[in-house]
């Protein structure tokens, strides 16, 4: 479970330490897990969300804000909208968001946003040529894009040319006293986006340019091709580690030298910052990871005549789900047929198992 929450977290969200919960209404009334940040690592203004929300998702001709927001678990796994409460958050507000659940609303009328926010997150640029080869090896993915094993691959002729731009001086770290890598800013092969619908034309070669290369020492390549840190040139340059660097990392600056920005690489280096925040903050929904579990089945072990509440897969997260919403389904039916006859004709005990309802078990 979240943190004092009645959702489960996906094994991805979980790990990092989210505190910070977006649920989208796309499928309203369900909710589906957006999105996430632990605030902790990433102290964030509602302005700077939003800005990085755009990034994501990219602009929206409705103006949306996000509200506090109570879900309800109406199924193992699946949650519904229960209210949003509170004032709306505006993306102008400077002020820093808190830890909770959130819900996306229309600024006009407060109603849930009905379009799609978040929810699907990118692989990491090392995962890029993998993904790649398991799908479709021999063929394109679209019509009239060939995608070969050289898009990714940096020209011997550019990796001399930006070799000597740069002189071997990092452009993240501003040193020349470690060795050094010339690697891509945004690897050709990212501008191709599996979640487009609709036919699209891929010119690699706009991204097979030295502006979208730079030297970085050797001992970040690994972190920065894993997405565990990038630059927002819309904030002064500033580096964000999205995460803990590897081992072996040298201390990074809080900002990129403003000297070691390539001229027209801005486009490049907001391209690459936009795709690693999709590596981190979109999904978190519990299902893909529960998809060999049969909650039906756990559920039958609890409607026996005296099921076995010590045994630890009851302990365990989707045990604890699927506890938790055979109690609140067992709960709605006494409701509902306490409405029908009467509470003074229907005795609860009569339609719980004091085992399961009454044994104090979390």
């Amino acid at each position: 479970m979240s943190d004092g929450s009645s959702f489960l977290l996906s094994n991805r969200a979980a790990a990092q330490s989210r505190n910070f919960h977006l649920f989208s209404s796309h499928q309203h009334p369900r909710v589906i897990m957006a999105g996430g940040w632990d605030l902790n690592r990433h102290p964030l203004t509602a302005s700077k969300f939003f800005r990085w929300l755009t990034l994501v998702d990219g602009p929206r001709k409705t103006e949306i804000a996000i509200q506090r927001l109570d879900i309800v678990r109406v199924d193992v796994l699946r949650y519904g909208f229960g209210s949003c409460h509170g004032p709306l958050i505006k993306r102008e507000s400077e002020e820093l968001l808190e830890p909770g659940i959130y819900g996306v609303v229309t600024v006009a009328d407060g109603t849930p946003f009905p379009w799609r926010v978040g929810v699907n997150y990118n692989v990491t640029f090392e995962r890029l040529d993998q993904v790649f080869a398991n799908v479709h090896p021999a063929q394109p993915l679209r019509p009239g894009i060939a995608l070969q094993d050289i898009e990714n691959q940096i020209p011997n002729e550019l990796a001399a040319l930006v070799a000597s731009r740069d002189k071997g001086k990092c452009c993240i770290s501003g040193r020349s006293d470690l060795p050094t890598t010339v690697t891509w800013v945004f690897p050709p092969r990212a501008g191709y986006n599996l979640e487009k619908l609709e036919p699209v034309t891929v010119r690699f070669e706009d991204y097979r340019v030295p502006e979208n290369l730079v030297t970085i020492c050797s001992s970040l390549v690994d972190s920065f091709n894993r997405n565990l840190f990038s630059v927002d040139i819309e904030d002064s340059n500033r580096i964000i580690e999205f995460a803990d660097l590897l081992d072996g990392t040298p201390q990074l600056p809080r900002q990129m030298p403003k000297s070691q920005r390539v001229a027209g690489s801005d486009k490049f280096w907001l391209l690459s910052f936009a795709y690693t925040i999709k590596v981190h903050f979109p999904g978190g929904d519990p299902g893909p990871d529960y998809r060999k579990y049969d909650a039906r089945e756990w559920a039958e072990d609890l409607s026996k005549a005296a099921p076995d509440l010590a045994d630890p897969k009851w302990q365990t997260p989707f045990g604890r789900e699927v506890l938790g919403a055979y109690r609140e389904q067992e709960l709605r039916m006494i409701q509902f047929l306490q409405q029908r006859c009467g509470p003074e004709e229907l005795d609860p005990a009569l339609f719980s198992d004091d085992d399961v309802s009454d044994n104090g078990t979390d």
